[in-house]
């Protein structure tokens, strides 16, 4: 429906952003592509999330100091989804990978962001 790229968001572009983001003194949450590394079928995607971008922007977002509140898997990939949507096992897997990554990134930092999932609503159909 809107189609799907491996990813869009430069480190520069990050940076400017985050330079943004602290002038304004708000709190971030930053939503991950979930659909990395999947098959897209008809009937949803397939596949376990390739988390590979996603720990990089992490990582890159720790050594830069940058202030998140939460990092969020997905968007409304589930139920119907808007373009696909992701079972829930798997779904739930990729979730417990994200907040692998976040843990052992902050590990040594006081405060650590949020794990955030579902993004959107959940359907047990």
């Amino acid at each position: 429906m809107f189609g799907f790229t491996h990813g869009c968001l430069p480190t520069h572009r990050w940076d400017e952003l985050n330079a943004f983001f602290k002038k304004l003194g708000t709190k971030i949450i930053f939503g991950l592509n979930a659909l990395t590394g999947r098959t897209i079928w008809p009937d949803g995607a397939k596949r376990a999330w390739d988390n590979t971008n996603a720990e990089s922007l992490i990582r890159y977002t720790v050594q830069k100091n940058y202030s998140i509140h939460g990092w969020e898997l997905g968007n409304e990939l589930c139920g119907s989804g808007v373009g696909t949507r992701v079972a829930a096992d798997q779904y739930a897997s990729d979730t417990t990978s994200l907040q692998n990554i976040v843990q052992n990134t902050y590990k040594d930092m006081e405060s650590k962001p949020l794990t955030i999932a579902p993004e959107g609503f959940f359907d047990a159909n």
